[in-house]
């Protein structure tokens, strides 16, 4: 695969997340495609068509949805648990988010903090899991915890000096 190539994943569903990102957009995106999503009539001039697209209604529900959708998924705080392994719903040490201070130093500093760039927890898990629902990402997400070493770590393009912060980033693909 050369540098310039894509994936076959992403050439496979490079139009679904193209019509995703639009329809999210709402009706300026959508009617900013043009002929993509509101195709020409055979008959239609140049300022017929113009016309037609100005008089075209979308009805932009999709953007309203997913919030609503993400509303009820974090209708209830999520349980952070600081037991390793823990499979019960309910561990005896798990803390709602915000609440207590049984966490430790790294565990807290990393739901207070958990991008480095001063995005809580909460917030985190509520961009996931947008961008899981946005994008149909179900099996092409990637979530990666870097944890500092001694001698510090990198993470893009700036240096992480090892403060002993956790760092989480997701992507999807």
């Amino acid at each position: 695969m050369t540098v310039g190539s894509t994936h076959p994943d992403y050439d496979s569903n490079a139009a679904t997340w193209s019509r995703a990102r639009d329809v999210l957009a709402g009706e300026d995106a959508v009617k900013a495609a043009g002929e993509k999503y509101l195709p020409r009539l055979d008959s239609q001039s140049e300022e017929e068509y113009l016309a037609y697209k100005a008089r075209a209604s979308f009805f932009g529900a999709t953007a309203r949805t997913l919030e609503e959708y993400l509303d009820l998924i974090f209708r209830r705080a999520p349980v952070v648990s600081g037991e390793r392994g823990a499979r019960s719903e309910e561990p005896a040490n798990s803390k709602e988010l915000g609440a207590g201070s049984g966490e430790s130093t790294k565990m807290s500093g990393f739901l207070q903090d958990c991008d480095l760039w001063g995005m809580d927890f909460l917030r985190y898990a509520r961009e996931v899991v947008r961008g899981c629902c946005r994008w149909g990402v179900r099996d092409r997400l990637c979530f990666g915890m870097k944890l500092p070493s001694d001698h510090g770590f990198r993470t893009g393009a700036r240096r992480i000096s090892s403060t002993g912060k956790l760092s989480a980033s997701a992507a999807g693909w």
